[in-house]
């Protein structure tokens, strides 16, 4: 499925140096596929009022106003926590966290899923 992709795309004269190539496929999974090993980020920034409660290998606990979620990923990469800010207007600024999930090669599948917690 996904290789007559990559293959139209060279066809059509795109770099084999321009990766990755991105296929998003609902929910909430992402096909990454370069033409040779590459480093992949996935990014989910968190708003300012969410806390981490509890972090495992793969997934976080997430507390908020409105009450507390389960935040996990899957396929191979590391899980990670960064700075980052959010803007909820034009001209304002408020630092917040996002988490990270890195993983490594030229065919990758990683996603993640969101389950409410009581």
């Amino acid at each position: 499925m996904v290789k007559p992709v990559v293959d139209n795309l060279l066809d059509a004269g795109v770099s084999e140096d321009i990766v990755p190539v991105p296929l998003a496929v609902p929910p909430n999974i992402l096909w990454q596929i370069h033409l040779r090993s590459a480093a992949v980020v996935s990014l989910l920034h968190l708003h300012p009022d969410c806390r981490i409660e509890e972090r495992g290998p793969s997934r976080v606990t997430v507390s908020h106003p409105g009450g507390r979620v389960m935040m996990e990923f899957f396929g191979p990469g590391e899980l990670g926590i960064e700075g980052s800010s959010y803007s909820p207007r034009f001209g304002c600024r408020r630092e917040n966290i996002a988490l990270s999930y890195r993983a490594r090669g030229s065919e990758i599948e990683n996603g993640f899923r969101i389950v409410p917690l009581p």
